[in-house]
């Protein structure tokens, strides 16, 4: 039984999340989350600090990376070189770090009865670590390392290039992961004591008021409070103001770009990118959701639905997300096809198309009104995760929004803004356009290489005639808004439960079919998952055979990738595998429609489109 002190804040929980949940904030400003779960076979903890590679000075580019490295090395306390990775190994756990644009996560995991000292230990990074000097050249290279082994990495290249390009008077540009030349062998030349630097950083931004703490464990909130609160309230609070960037580093200068990469591995790739706003002040409205709801939508009359009948791309996905506090981006991101990369001004227009439509219908309350019974129902009977991964994505959050709304904020949604929605289009528009088109067949395009990765990559501006065919692009009549979404489940009551043991019963056995059932006892939420086995003797008989069922199976998946959008969208998920038996088709998801997408979509889909 969870209880609740009158001075503590009240956070909102899933119904169905048995933890329980107290939100403090210490008397140094360090603002924490425990949370109680008696069942747990594990036990963790996570600390974020509000500052990360944007906060990198101009010199020293990677040393909020390199910090993080040698928090590990030891402390005042604990002074033995990773005595803390040993501590939490020995005691069947494991722990890590990273480094983001605008904060630093670190967490670890633990048996239960580790949890004290690991605590006592994890907290001494922030009150007092030893920035060994001797450690400092060895950690160095153990960052170096890090770098070299993401310099094959094409996502790491793109993101870096996406850096490169923008206004280098913005701290975006900073080179974030660091390596040798950056955190030795230049502050060497120029008499940089990186130690000193080191402290330096550590003073001005690991502050208690800028840092948040999240412990999981079998304790009762009582007994976890009294663990972290004594030690927890010796970092010192400086009062440092949280970072914030209030400027884009896509200004009027980097807008209207073309530019071309050439990746490491055989790939073809389009984003199209605009400096979008942070929206995550604007939680309860979700307007950002909106707009990326629609943008990546799979259905019928979407962006990829048109470019799939046009055999220009695979696979688009859409995302809004705050690079840092205060500025971010909105993108598409489109896996072309070989085709498709002798259109990107035409998949560009689609795009410009779309975005004129969405502007002209107007904000659609009953779209929004879907995403938030959606996201309701996510929240509601939302999965527990592991410990250490939880506390992991919780920290970050709990910078971001109130205590309160820290487990629900990116779930429930109450606020209807459509002047919001149409102020955020304003941002989507050919004038604010940066595009990135990634291939092999680049090598003739390019003609810069990026300072560290050696990125071969070429940048020039779009054709102003091109930026006012985009401006005036008009409709297509192949792209509309999507269809109301009829798998959306609204009964969530659970079926009456008979003891039907843990073998599952014969219910139906004649000359072309048996149907076996098994009720659950043990998870009781309103889900079920059918297992359908079709059984040919025709895979077996010959090497074509086998490759023509495995041919039917992507057959049948495309065909209905469009119509069954709407069901994944609505929590509802399908799996079709192959084997040398025949065909096996898997459905899962809350019960109350599931049926719809079975009967409905399977079954006269797969008889029209396949048969």
């Amino acid at each position: 039984m969870c209880t609740l002190d009158e001075t503590e804040v009240s956070v909102t929980k899933s119904a169905s999340d048995t933890r329980c949940y107290r939100a403090l904030i210490l008397n140094n400003k360090l603002k924490v989350l425990l949370i109680s779960d008696q069942k747990t076979d594990k036990a963790a903890g996570s600390l974020s600090v509000g500052a990360g590679s944007l906060c990198d000075p101009v010199t020293l580019p990677g040393i909020a990376h390199f910090c993080e490295h040698m928090l590990f090395l030891g402390t005042e306390k604990y002074p033995e070189e990773n005595g803390f990775d040993k501590f939490v190994s020995d005691n069947g756990g494991s722990s890590n770090a990273y480094t983001d644009e605008d904060h630093t996560n670190y967490h670890f995991d633990v048996s239960p009865a580790g949890l004290k000292e690991a605590l006592d230990r994890f907290a001494y990074f922030f009150i007092n670590p030893l920035f060994n000097a001797n450690s400092t050249e060895r950690e160095i290279q153990a960052v170096n390392s890090e770098f070299e082994q993401n310099t094959s990495d094409d996502d790491w290249r793109m993101a870096e290039i996406q850096k490169r390009t923008s206004n280098p008077q913005h701290p975006y540009q900073t080179f974030s992961i660091g390596n040798q030349e950056t955190l030795w062998t230049r502050p060497r030349k120029k008499c940089i004591s990186v130690t000193s630097a080191l402290m330096d950083y550590h003073k001005c931004y690991y502050s208690a008021n800028i840092m948040t703490l999240a412990v999981l464990g079998s304790e009762t909130l009582d007994e976890l409070e009294e663990i972290i609160r004594p030690v927890f309230s010796k970092v010192l609070n400086k009062d440092v103001p949280l970072p914030l960037w209030t400027e884009t580093p896509f200004g009027p200068d980097y807008v209207q770009q073309w530019i071309r990469i050439l990746p490491i591995k055989d790939i073809r790739q389009m984003s199209i990118v605009f400096p979008f706003p942070d929206c995550t002040h604007e939680y309860k409205a979700a307007s950002d959701h909106y707009l990326t709801h629609l943008l990546g939508h799979e259905g019928k009359g979407s962006i990829l639905s048109l470019l799939k009948k046009k055999n220009w791309a695979n696979e688009l996905s859409a995302e809004i997300r705050a690079i840092g506090r205060g500025f971010g981006a909105a993108s598409l991101e489109i896996e072309l096809t070989k085709d498709g990369l002798n259109h990107v001004n035409d998949i560009a227009t689609i795009v410009f198309q779309y975005l004129e439509m969405v502007r002209s219908a107007g904000p659609q309350q009953w779209v929004w009104e879907e995403l938030r019974s959606i996201e309701a129902m996510n929240f509601r009977f939302k999965d527990q995760q592991p410990p250490e991964i939880y506390t992991c994505n919780l920290t970050p959050k709990m910078l971001l929004y109130p205590l309160e709304d820290v487990l629900s904020a990116e779930h429930i949604i109450s606020e209807f803004k459509p002047e919001e929605i149409i102020n955020l289009l304003t941002h989507l528009v050919p004038e604010k356009v940066r595009i990135t088109v990634v291939a092999k067949e680049n090598s003739t395009k390019v003609n810069l290489v990026e300072e560290f990765f050696k990125i071969h990559y070429s940048i020039e501006q779009i054709e102003p005639e091109l930026i006012t065919k985009w401006k005036n692009c008009g409709f297509d009549e192949g792209l509309q808004l999507p269809t109301r979404n009829e798998f959306i489940p609204t009964v969530f009551d659970l079926k009456p439960r008979q003891d039907w043991g843990i073998i599952p019963e014969l219910i139906v056995n004649n000359e072309i079919s048996h149907v076996f059932f098994l009720q659950d006892n043990e998870f009781m939420l309103p889900k079920a998952t059918v297992r359908v086995e079709i059984f040919s003797p025709l895979p077996l008989q010959n090497p074509k055979n086998q490759g023509m069922i495995g041919l039917l199976k992507r057959t049948l998946e495309d065909s209905l990738s469009e119509f069954s959008y709407n069901a994944h969208v609505a929590g509802l998920k399908y799996t079709v595998l192959d084997s040398v038996y025949g065909l096996e088709v898997l459905i899962s998801g809350y019960d109350h429609k599931l049926g719809v997408l079975l009967e409905k979509k399977l079954g006269t889909r797969a008889t029209s489109k396949t048969c």
